[in-house]
C-alpha cells in the first residue's frame, strides 16, 4: 500500500475515532415515549426525581399541536436512580388521550431500542387540576378542570428504575458506530482522491491560477475568502432555509404556545442559553415593518411608532437603523425575514473584510491577513449575540478604524480628503446599526484609536497636523449629517424613563479574562451554563499573546502601541480596573450599565487587529532561534490566565464538556505554532500533505463552535447555535384579521390586547394592530407613572406595561377601555369562555373579544377634572361611572390658566366620540362636532413641544390631558377638523444641520476633485 493511501486511511481513523466517543455519549441516555393526543396546542412536561424531588432543572418538555402524534421526551441518564416522575400532560384546560408510556434505551445505528419499563394505565395517578381519568383499555382519557394551567399526573414506581450498560455492550457498539464512520469516511475519501488524481493536471493549473491572482489581487482575494468564510459561518441560513430571526428562538409572538404563528409547524425551540432574542423579534424586527408602511404606503419619515404603548417614538429610540443603507434590504421587503438574513450574511462579510483589510495594510502579510479574516466570522461574539443588532455594530466597526488608517497612509491630500469623507461613512453606519450603548462606545473607542494611530505615526508633525484638521473636519459633517438621528434621540432621552436613568456599572473580574477569548470560561460561573458575555476565540489569544511575548520588539512599532494603548482603556472600563466610583462620576458612561459586554465588543475589534501582530512576528522567526524562546513565553502567559481562572473559579461546579473541550482548544492553540514552523522548514511532501491536514483540523477545532451549525449530538448541540427555520413572521390570522376589517367598518381606531401572553408586546406592530404595550428602550414617563399607580399586581418586565389575564379582567377592564383596548384575543377553545363585561365575536386561531363600554380614541367633553395625584386619577377610572372624561392635573393647571373656566360637575358633562379619522405613521387627524365649549381629548401619548395640533388647519397649543394623552380646547360650538402630527422638536433644525453637512461635504469632494486635476494638468 502507498504513502498516499497510508495518509487517507490513517485521516479516516482519526476522524472516525473522535466521531465514535462524540456519538457514543448520546448512547448514555434514556427515553420517555409516551403517545399523546390533545385538543388544544399547548406545553408538556415531564420532571423526574433523581433525589433532588421535582425540580425545573430535572424535566423536559415539548410542545404540542391538535394533530395526534407520538412525542419522545429525551434526557440523559442520571447517576443516580431514578425514584419517581411527575408528567404534566398540558398547560391549559384540554382533553387528553394518552396511551403506551414507556422508558427505553434509544436504538444506535442498526441496534434496536429496548424497553427498560412499561407504565400500564393503572399506573396513571391524577395530581394537580385533573377533573377525570377514564381508562379505555391501553388508552386514558383525561379531562383537566376549567381553566386549568398546571395539570400534573403522577406516575406509580414499585421500585427505583436503575439502567445498566454491560461491558460486552460497550465494546461492541463502540466498535459498531467506529466501524460504519470509519468505513463511509474511506469511501469519501478514496472518491475524493481519485477524483483529485484524475483532474490533476486541472487542478495543477487551476492552483497556478489562484497563486498568481492571490499575488496580484490582494485587496480582491480578501473579499472572496471573506465572503467564502461569513457563507461557511452562518451555512444552515444560506443552504438550508434557516434563519436568525426565527420563531424558534423563543419568545412567544402571536399564539402563548408553540407555534407561536400561524400555518408555522415546527413545535422546536432552540436553546439559546438566554441570550438576548426578544430585542430582534419584538423590537427592531416591527420597528423595520411600521418603518416600510411610513415609507411605501404613507409617504413618511418613520418618526413615531404608534403600535406601541399607545404611541412611542421611534426614530427616537436611537435603535431604528433608518439610515443605514444596508437596512434598505430589509425595509424594501416589509420586513420579511428572508431579508434579515441577507442583511445578517452581509454584515459578517463586511465584518470580516473590514478586518482582513486593515490587518493586511498595517502588517503587509497577505496569509496572515486571511487568516484573521477566516477567524473574524467565527468568533464568541456570534453566539453571545446570535440576532442582536449589535452583531451590525461589531460588523460595521472595523470600517471607522480603516478609514483612519487610509488617512494615516494617504500620499496626497486628495487621498487624505476622500479618505477622511469615507469617516463620515463609517461612522454613519455605525450610528445607524440599530444599538445604542454599543453603537456609541465604539465610535468613541475607535475614533480615539484611529487619532492614537495618527498621532503616533512616523510623519512629519505638519502632515499630521492637515490630516488630523481633515478628520475633524469629518467629524464636524457627521455630527452635521447625523444630527436628525443623534439629536432626535438626545431630545427623546432627556425626557423619557429607561431603566439606565440611574447610575450602574457592571464589570468582569480580571481573573476572568481568559473568557474574553471563549465564552465556555464565562458560562461556567453561570447558572445551567448561560451565555455571559462576548468573546473573540483561541486563534485570535494566540496571536495576542504571541504578541506580548515579543513585547520589546512589538513597542518600536507605532501603530501598535497606539492600538495597545487603546485597547487598555477597553480592557479597564469591561473588567473593572477602572472603579465604579470613577466611572459614577464620568457623564453618560455612568448609564451604560453593562460596561462588560459593552467595552468587551470594543475589545474584540482591538484583539482581532492586535493578533495580526502577534502572528506577523511568528511567521517572520519560524526559522530563528529566538521563535522557540517566544513559544514558551506565549505558552507561560496561557497557563497563567488559566491559572487565575482555575484559581478565581476552584469551588464552582463545572460541566465534563468545559474540562473536554478546554483541553482540546488549549493543546490545539499550543500547537499551532509548531505546525507552521514544521510547515516553514520543509519536508517530505507526505508529511507535508499531513501537516496541512492537520492545520485545517487545529483551525477548526478553534472556530467550530463560533459558527451556526445543524442540529448535532446531544453532548455538543447545547454549547453552539443551531439556527432554527425560516417563517413567515406576518403570517395571515383570521382573528387578527377579523378585528381590522372591523375597525374599518366601524370607522373608529381600537387598541387590541392578548389574554394568557398571546399578542407580544411589539409584536402587534407588525401586524398593522395598535396595542397597549411595547418593549422599547425610551418609554413615556407619564404613561409609566399611568400604570404603576394602578392598585394591583399586573405590571411585567421592565416597566414596559401590563399583563392581562382572565383571571385579572373584571379588574382591569375599566383601565384597559380607559387605553382605548376594545379587542382581547384569548387562546381558542371549544367552549368559549364567558368573560365578564366582554362580547364573544367569533372563534377563529384565537377567540375575539369585544368591549362594549370602550372609551373612543378622540371625544369632546364640555367639563374638565381636576385630580391631585395620579393615583387619585386611576381611582376615578377604576370606580367611576365608566364613561370617557378629560382630566388634568392640578399642579399643571397653574399654568394654563384657560383651563380652569373648564371645570365644573362631571355628572352633567357632554360626550361626544370623534369621527372621520385618518391615521398614518406620524398623524392622527379626526372630526369633531362641539356643540359647545369645551376640550377634545386624543387617546395617544403625550410629549412636550413633540406635536404639531392644528385645528382646521390653524396651529394650536395642546395640554396633557389625563396625565399622559393629548387634548386642545375648543373655544366655540362648532364641526372641527383636528390633525396631531409627530414632529419632534427641532427636528427641523436637524434638517437643515443634515443639509448643510451633505452640502459642506459634496462641495469639499468637488473641490479637492478639482482642484487635483487642475494641478494634474
Amino acid at each position: 500500500m502507498n504513502s498516499r493511501l497510508l495518509g487517507l486511511l490513517a485521516v479516516a481513523v482519526i476522524i472516525s475515532l473522535l466521531a465514535t466517543l462524540i456519538f457514543y455519549k448520546t448512547t448514555t441516555k434514556l427515553v420517555f415515549e409516551v403517545e399523546l393526543e390533545s385538543s388544544v396546542q399547548g406545553t408538556a412536561q415531564l420532571f423526574y426525581d433523581v433525589g433532588n424531588g421535582f425540580n425545573e432543572n430535572d424535566s423536559a418538555r415539548v410542545y404540542l399541536s391538535t394533530i395526534p402524534k407520538k412525542y419522545d421526551f429525551s434526557f440523559e441518564l442520571p447517576r443516580h436512580k431514578l425514584r419517581g416522575f411527575r408528567f404534566d400532560p398540558i398547560d391549559r384546560e384540554s382533553s387528553i388521550t394518552i396511551s403506551h408510556a414507556r422508558i427505553i434505551t434509544p436504538g444506535y445505528l442498526a441496534v434496536s431500542s429496548k424497553v427498560i419499563h412499561s407504565f400500564a394505565p393503572e399506573d396513571f395517578k391524577a395530581g394537580n387540576q385533573i377533573k377525570s381519568i377514564l381508562i379505555d383499555g391501553e388508552m386514558v382519557r383525561i379531562n383537566t378542570v376549567e381553566e386549568a394551567n398546571d395539570p400534573t399526573l403522577i406516575f406509580s414506581l414499585k421500585e427505583p428504575i436503575s439502567f445498566k450498560i454491560l461491558r460486552y455492550q460497550i465494546v461492541w457498539h463502540l466498535g459498531f458506530i467506529f466501524l460504519q464512520f470509519l468505513l463511509l469516511l474511506t469511501a469519501c475519501l478514496f472518491i475524493l482522491g481519485f477524483t483529485i488524481k484524475l483532474l490533476r493536471s486541472k487542478f495543477a493549473l487551476l492552483y497556478r491560477q489562484v497563486v498568481i491572482f492571490l499575488r496580484i489581487n490582494p485587496d480582491r482575494t480578501i473579499i472572496v475568502v471573506a465572503v467564502c468564510s461569513a457563507i461557511l459561518s452562518s451555512y444552515p441560513v444560506v443552504f438550508f432555509g434557516k434563519s436568525f430571526v426565527s420563531p424558534d428562538y423563543g419568545g412567544f409572538l402571536l399564539y402563548d404556545r408553540m407555534p407561536t404563528l400561524p400555518g408555522y409547524e415546527t413545535t422546536r425551540i432552540e436553546y439559546t442559553n438566554n441570550t438576548d432574542v426578544l430585542a430582534m423579534m419584538v423590537g427592531h424586527f416591527p420597528y423595520s415593518v411600521v418603518q416600510s408602511k411610513a415609507l411605501w404606503k404613507d409617504a413618511e419619515l418613520p418618526l413615531w411608532n404608534r403600535y406601541n404603548s399607545t404611541g412611542v417614538t421611534l426614530l427616537g429610540q436611537g435603535q431604528s437603523m433608518f439610515g443605514d443603507p444596508f437596512h434598505m434590504i430589509v425595509l424594501a421587503a416589509g420586513g420579511a425575514s428572508w431579508a434579515w438574513d441577507v442583511k445578517f450574511v452581509v454584515a459578517k462579510i463586511l465584518f470580516a473584510i473590514g478586518i482582513g483589510l486593515f490587518v493586511y495594510v498595517i502588517i503587509q502579510s497577505l496569509p496572515i491577513a486571511l487568516l484573521l479574516t477566516i477567524s473574524a466570522p467565527f468568533i464568541g461574539f456570534f453566539t453571545f449575540r446570535l440576532n442582536h443588532p449589535a452583531i451590525f455594530s461589531l460588523c460595521y466597526a472595523p470600517w471607522i478604524l480603516y478609514m483612519w488608517l487610509r488617512i494615516v497612509g494617504a500620499q496626497s491630500g486628495k487621498a487624505s480628503t476622500l479618505w477622511s469623507c469615507g469617516l463620515v461613512l463609517a461612522n454613519l453606519f455605525e450610528l445607524t446599526s440599530g444599538t445604542a450603548k454599543e453603537a456609541y462606545m465604539l465610535i468613541m473607542s475607535l475614533n480615539i484609536c484611529g487619532g492614537l494611530v495618527l498621532m503616533f505615526s512616523s510623519q512629519e508633525i505638519k502632515a499630521k497636523l492637515i490630516k488630523l484638521l481633515k478628520a475633524t473636519a469629518a467629524g464636524i459633517l457627521f455630527v452635521l449629517i447625523t444630527a436628525p438621528i443623534w439629536l432626535t434621540f438626545l431630545t427623546a432621552l432627556q425626557s423619557a424613563y429607561t431603566i439606565y436613568n440611574s447610575p450602574h456599572a457592571i464589570q468582569i473580574n480580571p481573573s476572568l479574562t481568559i473568557g474574553l477569548f471563549d465564552d465556555i470560561f464565562y458560562r461556567q460561573i453561570m447558572k445551567d451554563e448561560s451565555i455571559y458575555c462576548p468573546s473573540a476565540n483561541f486563534f485570535v489569544l494566540f496571536g495576542v499573546l504571541w504578541s506580548v511575548a515579543c513585547l520589546k520588539h512589538m513597542l518600536q512599532n507605532r501603530t501598535y502601541i497606539a492600538i495597545g494603548l487603546s485597547s487598555l482603556i477597553s480592557f479597564a472600563l469591561a473588567f473593572g480596573v477602572i472603579p465604579w466610583e470613577l466611572i459614577f462620576k464620568i457623564p453618560n458612561l455612568k448609564n451604560v450599565h453593562h460596561l462588560d459586554n459593552t467595552f468587551s465588543v470594543v475589545l474584540i475589534i482591538h484583539l482581532l487587529i492586535l493578533a495580526g501582530f502577534g502572528l506577523k512576528r511568528c511567521f517572520d522567526e519560524l526559522k530563528t532561534r529566538e521563535w522557540k524562546f517566544d513559544w514558551f513565553v506565549t505558552l507561560f502567559f496561557l497557563v497563567m490566565m488559566l491559572s487565575l481562572y482555575f484559581g478565581y473559579t476552584k469551588d464552582i461546579h463545572k460541566s465534563g464538556f468545559f474540562y473536554g473541550y478546554t483541553a482540546l482548544i488549549v493543546l490545539a492553540a499550543t500547537l499551532l505554532p509548531w505546525i507552521f514552523r514544521w510547515l516553514a522548514q520543509g519536508s517530505h511532501p507526505i508529511i507535508r500533505k499531513m501537516l496541512i491536514t492537520l492545520l485545517v483540523v487545529v483551525m477548526v477545532l478553534l472556530h467550530w463552535r463560533h459558527g451556526m451549525h445543524l442540529p448535532m449530538p446531544a453532548l455538543l448541540d447545547p454549547y453552539v447555535n443551531n439556527p432554527p427555520l425560516r417563517a413567515n413572521l406576518q403570517a395571515k390570522s383570521n382573528a387578527i384579521g377579523f378585528i381590522k376589517s372591523d375597525i374599518d367598518i366601524s370607522a373608529q381606531p381600537f387598541r387590541a390586547v392578548g389574554l394568557q401572553g398571546n399578542l407580544a408586546p411589539g409584536y402587534s406592530g407588525a401586524l398593522g394592530v395598535e396595542g397597549i404595550n411595547g418593549i422599547d428602550a425610551l418609554l413615556n414617563p407619564y404613561r409609566r407613572e399611568l400604570l404603576r399607580a394602578i392598585p394591583f399586581d399586573c405590571f411585567f418586565g421592565w416597566n414596559w406595561g401590563i399583563i392581562v389575564k382572565e383571571q385579572k379582567l373584571s379588574e382591569l377592564k375599566p383601565m384597559c377601555d380607559f387605553f382605548n383596548v376594545k379587542y382581547y384575543l384569548s387562546p381558542h377553545k371549544s367552549r368559549p369562555s364567558e368573560l365578564q363585561e366582554l362580547h364573544f365575536d367569533g372563534g377563529f386561531d384565537l377567540d375575539v373579544y369585544s368591549s362594549q363600554t370602550v372609551w373612543p380614541r378622540a371625544f369632546f367633553t364640555d367639563k374638565l377634572l381636576l385630580y391631585d395625584s395620579v393615583a387619585d386619577l386611576v381611582t376615578t377610572i377604576l370606580n367611576g361611572d365608566r364613561k370617557p372624561f378629560a382630566a388634568f392635573q392640578k399642579s399643571d393647571s397653574e399654568q394654563y390658566f384657560e383651563l380652569k373656566d373648564l371645570q365644573g360637575d362631571q355628572k352633567s358633562r357632554v360626550v361626544v366620540p370623534a369621527s372621520d379619522y385618518k391615521l398614518t405613521t406620524n398623524t392622527t387627524s379626526f372630526t369633531v362636532d362641539a356643540p359647545s365649549k369645551g376640550i377634545v381629548v386624543l387617546t395617544e401619548a403625550y410629549l412636550k413641544d413633540d406635536f404639531v395640533v392644528k385645528l382646521n388647519d390653524k396651529e394650536v397649543p395642546y395640554y396633557r390631558m389625563n396625565h399622559a394623552y393629548k387634548g386642545i380646547i375648543i373655544d366655540a360650538p362648532g364641526k372641527y377638523v383636528v390633525s396631531f402630527s409627530y414632529w419632534p422638536t427641532n427636528f427641523t433644525l436637524s434638517l437643515w444641520m443634515a443639509l448643510t453637512g451633505l452640502l459642506l461635504m459634496g462641495s469639499w469632494i468637488l473641490f479637492t476633485i478639482y482642484k487635483y486635476r487642475r494641478l494634474k494638468k
